[in-house]
């Protein structure tokens, strides 16, 4: 159950069953990477329907979920209805037949009411002082841009990949979206926000690995110094919920300057990885409550654990 929202809250529940059939649908994918089990579902394509699923179906319904209450203006009933058929439709597209028509025509009209919401707050951001949480907004429009522009671009420069604008768009969402979001409930001072955008757009472009990808070395490290000085000062010696969560954070920022020096390969066991983390180990943690202690640590160890399966093929050939 949500911290702040009872069970009756609308987009709540949306979340909560899409991240149900999230964990589903990436439980059926490894068992369908292992080659072991003959699955009657072979041909469909789980690992997109996964992966967007995820963003579209959990992470942002979690976000207006936990924002009712506040300042921000939440998409309504008429939103939330239309925003679910796109979310069915989305995934069955996905499933059946990949980047196909379906995915891409539901895709762009989710986005577009990503936008509405974004533009909608937009005047919220210039009156109030709203700290990181005035990155969420800019965060959206800046994620939906660079993937209109790099669209454009790929079509005059063949040798940009779908991967490369993933990584990019990506990258925006989790740390300029959710991430704003996640760390505000945690940080003990806010950075600026445009320096936490730049960075963050930065990150986008350096995980691209486009050929110019070595000017913004250093988006990594300033992302994760930013980081760093929004926690200091605010971690305690203890095993409580919302200490580990802040040590998850400082080990993210760890992880991003050891990217930028090099001693973190940028390939896609740790993009993989470190989505799995961001989402596992940062978002539900952060805004999902288990009834049971033992319960919520057993979850923490457990996709902890995958989380570094994932990565290990970075450290065992």
């Amino acid at each position: 159950m949500s911290k702040y929202y009872s069970s009756s809250n609308d987009w709540f529940q949306v979340s909560k069953f899409s991240f149900y059939l999230t964990i589903l649908a990436g439980f059926f994918l490894r068992l369908q990477y292992t080659g072991e089990f003959n699955l009657p579902f072979e041909g469909i394509d789980l690992r997109r329907a996964h992966s967007h699923l995820g963003f579209y179906g959990f992470l942002f319904p979690l976000l207006w979920a936990n924002l009712e209450g506040t300042l921000f203006w939440i998409p309504n009933s008429i939103f939330r209805k239309v925003y679910i058929v796109l979310l069915v439709l989305s995934t069955v597209g996905f499933a059946l037949s990949g980047y196909g028509l379906v995915s891409h025509i539901t895709s762009f009209f989710i986005l577009v009411i990503w936008l509405v919401f974004a533009f909608k707050n937009l005047s919220l951001v210039k009156k109030e002082s709203l700290g990181i949480l005035g990155a969420v907004p800019f965060a959206i429009i800046f994620a939906a841009i660079s993937v209109c522009l790099l669209v454009v671009v790929s079509k005059f420069e063949p040798g940009i990949s779908i991967l490369q604008m993933v990584r990019v768009f990506l990258s925006i969402l989790l740390f300029g979206v959710f991430g704003s979001f996640a760390l505000n409930r945690v940080l003990k001072r806010n950075p600026p926000v445009w320096a936490w955008l730049l960075s963050v757009l930065g990150l986008g472009l350096f995980l691209s690995d486009f050929a110019f990808k070595a000017y913004f070395i250093g988006a990594p490290v300033a992302l994760g110094l930013i980081i760093i000085y929004s926690l200091w000062g605010n971690i305690h010696l203890s095993f409580h919920k919302t200490n580990r969560v802040k040590l998850y954070w400082m080990g993210i920022a760890a992880v991003l300057i050891l990217l930028s020096l090099g001693f973190v390969e940028n390939n896609h066991f740790t993009a993989i990885a470190g989505i799995h983390f961001f989402i596992l180990m940062i978002m539900v943690p952060t805004f999902l409550d288990f009834k049971n202690k033992i319960w919520a640590i057993l979850y923490e160890v457990t996709a902890l654990t995958m989380c570094i399966l994932i990565f290990s093929p970075n450290v065992i050939a």
